[in-house]
């Protein structure tokens, strides 16, 4: 029985260390449909990579290709997939219900990319459970979901822009919709612009930085750093559970808080603001003409601004008015510093 064992683990240990094969792209489908006016796009495959570039073109065409050791491993892979590419009711859809068990590959499965060519005017709903997006600049809807992958996208204008991950990182240049929404449950988000009346940002556990947002905003990570270049808003929430939070030309009503790290915020134009953290310290830019009613509570409070200041000082507390008073200021630290300045 011992050498029977060691024979079969003796085996397997030959065929892991055997070499894989080079794998090789195959074009298993390459199809265009005409357009006229402004068209839709809908991809809903199981498992694949998204691809899709904008451009002056007046076709939508869609290419399945299958990287695998083998064409013939390539055709029976893609047939496996059960792929259904058609046009109905002005929408190119891009379907796939994979039999039962074409997932059964030891090694060396194959691998799916899909790329679609479009005209940058359409409404795009793209859905792979594991695979990256790739989305060029689109004017129009856009809705794209992975369970497992990577999200790109360039510039964006529209209605509605969903970009949803359950494991990966989410890249958007600029998006420009009345509703914008990124999520990802595992993973950093970067965002060059957001421009819209609600703009959603939501990590699990990620990073999230913007370079500008615009709209009433609601950014949330529970594990990770956030930093936004500039945020204009009549109400923004930015909070996360641990680690640091960075903003700079705040304006309009903010409430940001993070459980375990610094804050650092620069205001601009004056609105009711609530800086919060439990183990961190709060660091508050202002510029000399700001108007604000002052509530600010800490381990240490430091002022290096208002010159105007009228109210109470006292240990660890700061209550009073700056420049006659305003929109109340409020910083919070339950062990750390509360540093005000002039810009």
């Amino acid at each position: 029985m011992y050498a029977k064992t060691l024979l079969i683990a003796f085996a397997t240990t030959i065929v892991l260390a055997l070499p894989a094969c080079a794998q090789r792209q195959y074009n298993m489908l390459d199809e265009a449909f005409p357009v006229k006016d402004k068209t839709a796009l809908k991809v809903a495959v199981s498992d694949a990579d998204l691809n899709v570039t904008t451009g002056a073109t007046r076709e939508i065409r869609v290419q399945i290709l299958v990287e695998a050791r083998s064409e013939d491993r390539a055709r029976s892979y893609f047939e496996a997939q059960q792929f259904d590419v058609a046009l109905r009711d002005g929408e190119v859809q891009v379907l796939s219900e994979p039999k039962r068990g074409s997932r059964g590959y030891l090694r060396d499965e194959p691998e799916i990319k899909i790329t679609v060519t479009t005209p940058r005017l359409l409404d795009l709903r793209l859905r792979t459970s594991d695979g990256d997006i790739v989305v060029g600049d689109v004017d129009g809807d856009v809705l794209v979901r992975t369970a497992d992958g990577d999200i790109a996208a360039g510039v964006l204008t529209g209605t509605m822009f969903e970009a949803r991950t359950s494991d990966g990182d989410i890249t958007v240049e600029s998006a420009d919709f009345k509703n914008v929404v990124v999520e990802t449950s595992d993973g950093d988000i970067g965002i060059g612009e957001a421009i819209a009346e609600e703009v959603t940002v939501h990590s699990s556990d990620g990073d999230i930085h913007v370079d500008q947002l615009t709209g009433i905003t609601d950014i949330r990570t529970s594990d990770g750093d956030i930093h936004v270049g500039a945020v204009i808003s009549s109400s923004s929430r930015i909070q996360t559970s641990d680690g640091d939070i960075s903003l700079e030309n705040v304006e309009g009503d903010l409430m940001a808080r993070s459980s375990d790290g610094n804050l650092v915020v620069e205001l601009v134009q004056p609105g009711t603001v609530t800086l919060r953290t439990i183990d961190g310290d709060v660091a508050v830019t202002l510029p000399a003409d700001y108007a604000t009613s002052l509530d600010l509570a800490a381990t240490e409070i430091r002022m290096d601004c208002c010159a105007s200041f009228d109210g109470r000082r006292e240990e660890g507390r700061v209550e009073g008015h700056v420049n006659g008073g305003g929109a109340r200021l409020q910083a919070e630290t339950s062990d750390g510093i509360v540093y005000l300045r002039e810009k």
